[in-house]
């Protein structure tokens, strides 16, 4: 575990909306079997250090509904723009 490099790429990780408990929420979903991934959650762990995260959408315009459709977000009518509602 002397491989300090690894614990700095960054590992896309699908986010997923979803609602728990009647709230909207989002789940970090990865499984990889990409040796330099697998070393640098491994060299994390055991060192206790953080890991460099890159969320993505698999589907941003579906996830931007989702979004949209459990209130996450709003689209202001005056600019166009999104923001958040929580």
């Amino acid at each position: 575990m002397n491989d300090t490099k690894q614990s700095q790429l960054p590992i896309k990780i699908n986010v997923l909306i979803q609602e728990k408990h009647g709230y909207p929420a989002i789940e970090l979903r990865r499984i990889t079997i990409d040796p330099l991934v697998i070393k640098a959650i491994i060299s994390a762990a055991y060192r206790n250090t953080p890991l460099v995260i890159l969320p993505v959408f698999q589907d941003p315009i579906k996830s931007l509904g989702s979004l949209l459709e459990k209130g996450v977000i709003y689209k202001s009518p005056e600019d166009g723009e999104y923001y958040f509602n929580i």
